[in-house]
């Protein structure tokens, strides 16, 4: 399962938490769509309110990609390897 993490803070995001965009508009978290590696970034899922998480975690969100956020993901594996 993929997760991401803040960049700034280290900490882990769950899906519902309140995210910025580079912009500083607010979206709400839904769920990763690819972990980044050496040669792509991640991407993550957001919905504009509330009510759409669901439907965005499901894939019917639009994907962005994490930098967007200032997020990071990795697989598990990565967890507390890089952050």
């Amino acid at each position: 399962m993929l997760q991401a993490f803040d960049v700034k803070t280290g900490k882990l995001v769950k899906v519902g938490d309140k995210v910025k965009d580079f912009r500083g508009d607010v979206h709400y978290f839904a769920g990763c769509a690819r972990a980044r590696d050496e040669y792509r970034s991640g991407k993550v899922y957001v919905s504009n309110t509330k009510k759409g998480v669901k439907q965005a975690s499901q894939g019917f969100g639009v994907a962005y990609y994490d930098s967007v956020f200032n997020l990071v993901v990795r697989e598990p594996e990565w967890v507390g390897k890089e952050a």
